[in-house]
């Protein structure tokens, strides 16, 4: 680690599944630049990435694919459908995970249950093939905090 910092620059988040402190971990806990314990939250390393990278990240409008229509068009005035607040905590886990081929999967087993969520599951089947959790827990904390 400390020949990958002299070389470049590198910032280093390490990762350990133990809690307890020891002279061992100590030591490797110095040569990070952060640390974080497993499991590992995607949400989390995300931020601590862009916190040493000085990188801001972008998330979807709620509701709304990246790639939507312009502003003002019938489809996105149109209000969209989404499923209880259990299916959303469901979401929010796997994406949690980071784990995009379940949120796809997740997704079309939700359009095909009903298709009046057909553009909530497009959206998500959006985000996830480009690999957009952020956006994804954006999204479902938005519609959680929308609920009555």
């Amino acid at each position: 680690m400390r020949r990958l910092r002299e070389l470049d620059g590198t910032r280093i988040i390490g990762t350990s599944a133990t809690v307890s402190d020891s002279a061992r971990k100590d030591a490797f806990k110095a040569l990070c630049d952060d640390f974080i314990i497993k499991p590992i939250r995607l949400e989390l390393l995300l931020e601590k990435i862009g916190k040493h990278l000085g990188l801001v990240w972008e998330a979807a409008l709620p509701g709304i694919p990246a790639a939507a229509a312009p502003m003002g068009t019938k489809e996105r005035e149109e209000p969209v459908e989404v499923p209880s607040p259990e299916e959303l905590k469901e979401l929010y886990e796997l994406a949690l995970m980071g784990d995009m081929q379940r949120v796809r999967t997740w997704a079309a087993m939700l359009e095909e249950k009903d298709r009046k969520y057909s553009r909530f599951a497009g959206t998500l089947s959006d985000l996830a093939g480009r690999f957009k959790a952020k956006a994804i827990l954006a999204l479902v904390q938005q519609h959680m905090r929308d609920r009555p």
